[in-house]
């Protein structure tokens, strides 16, 4: 079947773009490790391996990391005279060499449970249930620097948001549940750590000069998939430092190879001028970060780890 004139022409910008303009090169993989999560009670420890696998299949699904193996790692830090403890409590005071970038570690410091029974009422029978709760330090640190660019305590606190306190039939669920709420956290905080970023390329739709759709230069290698929120910013160098303005917000709606069609949301999509974007060149002052991971907009979620839930 012929092409219509318009996506024709669509495809001869897309392939002049993969072929002549630098924004369609993939950035190379980040390496990143992440060593054994301690814990401060003995309970938890079958917990902190669960979370440790959990942030493994995290980073693996991200598909934009290489995983160092934790054995040379923990050799490479034991000649350092590093533990990880050390890493944990404080900052690197210098990187560590053997081409890891980044570190991820983490700590229980309390995890329990409680046996609630739970009298008749008249719409009820009396019955037991579980509660739990825990606190875990999550630290990502960047070696290169050896500043943390993440690290908080994430505690639970009935009533939270995050982790209200889980409530179930059985201890076992209980704990399961707290586990699994902390993946979801945790998998959020790793996708904000570390945005994917790209560049509007070109123009997919328009109304009045103002953009509706984008092509951007972000594509399947890149982890995209449809339903992928985007924030749209610009950038400014003022007195040697760099203003970030976020400008418009919107999704992915479809995955065409190395490139990305954007939806502006209806609230933004007058915001984005289409003649400053150079559609021959594959060029503009509008940049796209993407802060979340593949799974939360329903991709398929790997990991070469135990299925935990």
């Amino acid at each position: 079947m012929a092409l219509s004139p318009s996506r024709l022409f669509r495809s001869i910008i897309i392939a002049a773009l993969v072929f002549f303009s630098p924004v369609v090169a993939h950035a190379e993989k980040m390496s990143i490790a992440v060593l054994p999560f301690e814990c401060a009670v003995e309970d938890g420890k079958p917990y902190a391996k669960q979370l440790e696998a959990t942030v493994e299949a995290i980073l693996i699904d991200m598909k934009r990391f290489t995983i160092v193996e934790r054995a040379n790692l923990l050799a490479l830090l034991d000649e350092q005279k590093l533990s990880m403890s050390g890493l944990i409590d404080q900052e690197l005071t210098g990187g560590i060499v053997g081409g890891v970038q980044y570190l991820v570690v983490g700590r229980i410091n309390t995890i329990s449970q409680e046996k609630t029974y739970n009298q008749a009422t008249n719409r009820t029978a009396a019955h037991v249930s579980y509660n739990a709760s825990a606190s875990l330090f999550f630290k990502i640190l960047n070696v290169e620097t050896g500043e943390a660019i993440f690290a908080k305590e994430l505690s639970v606190k009935q009533g939270d948001e995050f982790l209200g306190l889980v409530r179930m039939e059985s201890s076992q669920d209980a704990l399961t549940q707290l586990v699994y709420k902390y993946k979801l956290q945790l998998r959020k905080i790793l996708a904000e750590s570390f945005p994917i970023e790209g560049m509007i390329v070109g123009v997919e739709g328009e109304s009045k000069g103002k953009v509706t759709k984008a092509l951007v230069s972000l594509g399947e290698a890149d982890g995209m998939v449809k339903g992928l929120n985007v924030e749209v910013v610009t950038r400014q160098s003022i007195g040697g430092k760099t203003r970030v303005t976020k400008v418009a917000t919107g999704k992915i709606h479809s995955v065409e190879g190395d490139f990305s069609v954007v939806s502006m949301d209806s609230l933004n999509s007058g915001k984005l001028d289409a003649s400053l974007i150079d559609t021959k060149n594959g060029a503009s002052p509008y940049y796209v970060l993407v802060k979340t991971a593949a799974s939360d907009a329903g991709g398929k979620t790997t990991s070469s780890g135990p299925r935990l839930f």
